[in-house]
């Protein structure tokens, strides 16, 4: 297991007033070309560059500091209270790879543009305007300290996290098959709610997904909700829509839950 320590200082004049907020939050991401090859230079550079800034400045995202490196991209920007660092990463990595690819060729040789792991620290706090004496701290700074852990799993670990893996692929492509189906034929927009009604059947009559949480399947629902929302809001902004694509076998690297203590079980020794 691997231990890397990330420490950032804000000063506390720094936080942002809204209506019923005070509020800084900020994210550290971290993200690699596939193979960690070194294509971020020259005019892709420029250009990924270009991209990253537009789309934070589209958001209202406010970035601290952008570098690119040959090999990574370090991205800290300051956002919302209600953006998750997935949003950020979801938004600015898949622009980014969509464009570059278009446009620069050689980048095609690659599976993929972006490497599916990203580092992220979270950082930042929110409170009510009520609690005006936890607006600063003793000092007048908030002091961020994260982890990253690299996790080596057994071999029957591994088949169970790829089996889980598998199924979330097909539930994501299932529930895709079925919006899609029923706009086309019916003009029915299958609601959010509908399909995570229906992930207690899917695991009632699927052997595969009994076995896997139920927040597991959810979240994929989620996931899926975002990129239809993503589409709808480049369709309004005359941009090029991208509708939601079926997963294929190598297009499908991980999954999520809603909580750690679904989702692991730490034992001692184990």
């Amino acid at each position: 297991m691997q231990c890397v320590d990330s420490w950032s200082t804000f000063n506390a004049v720094d936080y942002q007033h809204d209506e019923h907020w005070v509020h800084l939050i900020v994210y550290h991401l971290v993200w690699t070309p596939k193979r960690r090859k070194s294509v971020l230079v020259n005019a892709v550079a420029t250009e990924c560059r270009a991209l990253i800034e537009r789309k934070c400045s589209e958001r209202h995202w406010e970035i601290l500091e952008l570098a690119i490196q040959p090999d990574h991209i370090h991205l800290f920007v300051r956002v919302q209270p209600n953006i998750s660092a997935s949003e950020v990463v979801q938004e600015c990595k898949g622009l980014s790879s969509r464009d570059l690819r278009l446009h620069h060729k050689h980048l095609l040789r690659l599976p993929s543009f972006v490497d599916s792991f990203v580092f992220r620290v979270n950082g930042g706090q929110r409170f009510s305007s009520h609690d005006r004496s936890l607006r600063r701290g003793t000092d007048g700074t908030v002091v961020l300290k994260a982890y990253r852990y690299r996790l080596y799993p057994s071999k029957p670990q591994q088949r169970l996290l790829d089996a889980t893996r598998k199924t979330a692929r097909r539930w994501y492509d299932d529930c895709l098959a079925q919006r899609k189906a029923a706009f086309e034929l019916v003009g029915w927009s299958v609601p959010y709610t509908y399909q995570l009604r229906q992930v207690k059947t899917r695991k009632a009559e699927s052997p595969f997904a009994a076995g896997v949480h139920s927040h597991v399947l959810q979240l994929v629902r989620t996931d899926l909700e975002r990129a239809f929302h993503a589409f709808f809001r480049r369709v309004k902004a005359g941009e090029q829509p991208g509708y939601p694509r079926f997963k294929g076998r190598n297009r499908f690297s991980s999954f999520g839950s809603r909580s750690m203590a679904t989702a692991f079980v730490w034992t001692d020794g184990g």
